[in-house]
């Protein structure tokens, strides 16, 4: 049943099927505040359900934890640019979203607004160990230059960037406020 008062949805190490994530689709819509699906074997078919259902009623939960589902490819990308603007925290650890879908992600974004929020509120970014390397860091340092976003954190640890990357984020933190 649909509860409207439920707010958090964790599970951990718990295979989800398609199936399964349908059969719980209405508790995922709403006012869910967060929702945090690691190491559930999640794969970029799943996303598409997930995005789908928030696009549907224009709500996303504002902390979304997708960590540690290595089936999450560039293909989900621009997939989750339709929901990310209304998120505060974002984790996408140990998937291989890659660079490609780092660009998707954060290219595509305004075609999808959500009309409930309309400054959008990224905070945190953890893109720790998702196969990112310096190709990445120049959408990120446009995320850090932009007003569009008021990421301070984020998290890089364990990917594949240079020195070139590194300049790029830096010249992305000049004149960030956040």
């Amino acid at each position: 049943t649909l509860s409207s008062s439920l707010k958090n949805i964790i599970i951990r190490n718990t295979r989800l099927s398609l199936n399964n994530l349908l059969a719980v689709s209405p508790a995922l819509q709403g006012g869910l505040d967060l929702l945090r699906l690691c190491h559930c074997g999640l794969a970029d078919r799943h996303v598409n359900v997930l995005s789908d259902l928030w696009v549907m009623d224009n709500m996303a939960p504002s902390t979304l934890d997708f960590s540690g589902n290595r089936n999450i490819t560039a293909a989900s990308g621009q997939t989750l640019s339709r929901v990310i603007k209304s998120s505060e925290s974002f984790s996408l650890s140990n998937t291989s979203i890659g660079d490609n879908g780092i660009v998707a992600l954060f290219q595509t974004y305004h075609e999808f607004p959500f009309r409930h929020k309309m400054v959008p509120n990224l905070q945190m970014l953890n893109l720790e160990a998702t196969n990112l390397t310096d190709t990445a860091c120049k959408t990120l340092m446009l995320v850090l230059q932009g007003q569009e976003y008021s990421v301070n954190q984020l998290n890089l640890n364990r990917n594949h960037i240079g020195n070139k990357g590194l300049n790029l984020l830096l010249r992305g933190l000049k004149g960030n406020t956040c």
